[in-house]
């Protein structure tokens, strides 16, 4: 059950667009600048390269937090279930998430 909860919070934290975050926080859409694509590159373009490396970096530890959380926090159900395995499954849903948000 506990593996269940990682894999939604980690695909919901993958979900979160920094990049339209920060660039909001600056009064600006970032659908409407550049490439119109919510991505560090083209915040690099809207509000300059300090916040593009910040925004990479927030993307990243949103894949990082909850892998290395799950580390904690998950045991295996079973003796057959590779705790590398299920550490993965944390990983790719946050992937997952970043790449098809809940909300975009």
């Amino acid at each position: 059950m506990k593996i269940l909860f990682f894999i939604i919070i980690s695909y919901l934290i993958g979900s979160i667009s920094f990049a339209l975050i920060i660039a909001k926080a600056h009064g600006i859409n970032l659908r409407q600048v550049g490439s119109g694509n919510l991505g560090a590159t083209n915040l690099a373009r809207a509000c300059g390269k300090k916040w593009a490396y910040i925004c990479f970096l927030l993307d990243a530890l949103k894949g990082f937090i909850p892998t290395f959380a799950a580390k904690f926090f998950i045991i295996p159900d079973s003796a057959d279930a590779p705790v590398l395995a299920l550490w993965l499954i944390v990983g790719v849903a946050a992937m997952l998430g970043h790449i098809f948000p809940f909300l975009s």
